[in-house]
């Protein structure tokens, strides 16, 4: 236990310390007037009394780190003995570690001083080039002529474009559809020298000097295919979008001239995909097309159908 502290007061009156207690290490000399607490490496505590005209906040300094303020009423008003120990404002958070406004304020801070710095800085992903894509394909450009629908079409592509691009982006033809793109659906299928293939996996490059037929060349004239219009009087379609790689590979098979049941019109059907779901009326179409172009003694119309059926990809 320590002595006790001795406290003197700013104005007429005088008080002495009461009772006081202190854990810690070091002696604390306080000046100051009324009852206050310290805090530091140990607590203070103490009491005074008498009456003291004057008012003013206490402020208790010494060896121990922090600040103990106290106020004492009293009928007048006086300033704080000691000019130099700045009282703490009410309310104001004195932790270490700051309090949470300043935190956020320092943060907003922080994020508007890093984005005006990204706005300056260069992309860390540079845009593609397309100028310099194009001069790129430009230069490896091939020409290619073939045959399309009757008609000879001549073509300077990028040797990567497919068969389907070609026809569709380059030539507008738009009969041939672009289901997956990955030779799944069969839906852009055409022929090559009466061959069905699948035009998403052709490249344009390669059909140089082929006949190619899409579903627009497969009438003469106003004369329908007997597959399309078995494909009509079945039914064999509702939304349509497969409906031109359906005829183009069932038109193969019927210009084939090969017998073909029911299990092997399935079968060799397998590569097109109908979404609705309408199989059975494509099956009943394709073999209906036999019958009428089999009476009518057509049977073939393309002269290499024939091999064809057995070499496609199915």
């Amino acid at each position: 236990m320590s002595p006790p502290t001795r406290r003197t007061a700013d104005g007429d009156g005088s008080g002495s310390g009461g009772g006081e207690s202190e854990k810690g290490s070091g002696a604390e000399p306080a000046t100051g007037t009324g009852p206050g607490t310290g805090s530091g490496t140990g607590a203070l505590t103490g009491a005074g009394s008498g009456a003291n005209p004057g008012t003013g906040a206490r402020t208790t300094t010494g060896p121990h780190t922090g600040a103990d303020t106290g106020v004492n009423s009293g009928p007048g008003s006086g300033a704080d003995p000691d000019p130099g120990a700045r009282p703490r404002a009410a309310g104001r958070d004195h932790r270490p570690g700051g309090s949470r406004r300043g935190f956020l304020t320092g943060s907003a801070a922080a994020g508007i001083a890093a984005g005006a710095l990204l706005r300056g800085a260069p992309p860390a992903v540079a845009a593609p080039d397309r100028e310099g894509a194009a001069d790129a394909a430009g230069r490896h450009a091939v020409e290619v002529a073939f045959t399309l629908n009757g008609e000879r079409r001549r073509l300077r592509i990028d040797p990567r474009v497919t068969l389907l691009d070609a026809l569709r982006e380059r030539l507008r033809v738009t009969g041939p559809k672009k289901g997956c793109d990955r030779g799944q659906c069969g839906a852009c299928t055409v022929h090559q020298d009466g061959r069905p293939v699948l035009a998403c996996l052709t490249l344009a490059a390669t059909v140089r000097g082929k006949e190619i037929t899409t579903v627009e060349g497969l009438a003469r004239g106003d004369e329908l295919h007997p597959v399309q219009e078995a494909f009509i009087d079945r039914d064999g379609f509702q939304c349509g979008f497969c409906t031109p790689g359906q005829i183009m590979s069932a038109a193969a098979l019927v210009d084939s001239g090969r017998p073909a049941g029911d299990d092997e019109i399935r079968e060799y059907m397998s590569g097109n995909l109908c979404r609705c779901g309408a199989y059975p009326n494509i099956v009943d179409a394709i073999r209906r097309a036999r019958k009428q172009s089999t009476g009518s003694g057509g049977g073939s119309r393309s002269s290499s159908a024939a091999g064809a059926v057995d070499g496609a990809r199915r």
